[in-house]
């Protein structure tokens, strides 16, 4: 089985106004099987290579995050 990451036009499913979605996309035998949940969202193939251009350029220039960043573990008092 093979993948990769494809963008999906979701705007009909957002009542009309502009989404795509980044998934990743499975095969088999060249034929598209489905796609995972949303790894992200923007208003047009633009928005979405500009803000993951912003993405690579944010992690290439800062330290990982420690274990206490993670969803759900964040302190609420804002310590960074």
């Amino acid at each position: 089985m093979d993948w990769n990451y494809r963008l999906v036009d979701r705007t009909e499913a957002n009542d009309g106004n502009p989404l795509v979605e980044l998934v990743e996309a499975r095969y088999e035998d060249g034929k598209i099987l489905g796609c995972t949940g949303v790894y992200m969202g923007e208003e047009n193939r633009d928005e979405m290579v500009y803000v993951l251009l912003q993405m690579l350029r944010d992690i290439e220039a800062n330290e990982v995050l420690p274990e206490k960043y993670a969803p759900g573990k964040y302190n609420k008092q804002g310590d960074a």
